[in-house]
């Protein structure tokens, strides 16, 4: 059995030359590009697909970042680690990050795409002199994050936090 993903999109460009003279032009580009994916079906029976924190998982989009969320969490600054995390379990509510013993017990929940839905630029190109050329480009992206090991940060030393009781 083979795998399947929906992708679908677009992409467009505008390209014009405003001004053209001897010893002067002026052009600009504009480019516009929309992405979107859904994982329909994986191998076998399987649901997910894990690598690392980038996961295929069946109705989400594909090479999604999933990791465990955390939504609160108090500090120990005697002992320098994390007590009594709490992060997201998926459904609307919380559970703790950790079990007795250390070990994550969380669910890994969406934390986003890793590819934009929306990308877009504009150049611009000013020719002079016959031998000039001076060009600039504004570039744009959204509908994706970026992992930055927040989770990291919030709990330093994640293999080794505790709960207090």
């Amino acid at each position: 059995m083979r795998g399947e993903i929906l992708n679908t999109g677009i992409e467009a460009q505008l390209r014009t030359q405003l001004l053209s003279r001897r010893n002067i032009g002026w052009e600009m580009n504009v480019n516009v590009a929309t992405n979107d994916s859904e994982v329909r079906k994986l191998t076998g029976d399987e649901t997910t697909l894990v690598v690392g924190s980038v996961q295929h998982r069946i109705g989400y989009p594909a090479h999604s970042w999933f990791r465990e969320r955390v939504v609160s969490r108090e500090f120990n600054p005697s002992t320098g680690r994390t007590i009594n995390a709490l992060c997201d379990n998926g459904e609307g509510g919380t559970t703790p990050c950790f079990d007795a013993a250390g070990r994550v017990i969380a669910p890994r929940v969406f934390l986003g795409r890793t590819t934009p839905t929306f990308e877009g630029s504009v150049s611009s190109t000013l020719s002079f002199l016959q031998a000039f050329r001076l060009s600039g480009m504004l570039d744009y992206k959204s509908g994706f994050s970026k992992f930055d090991n927040n989770l990291r940060a919030l709990l330093p030393g994640f293999q080794s936090v505790h709960r207090e009781h």
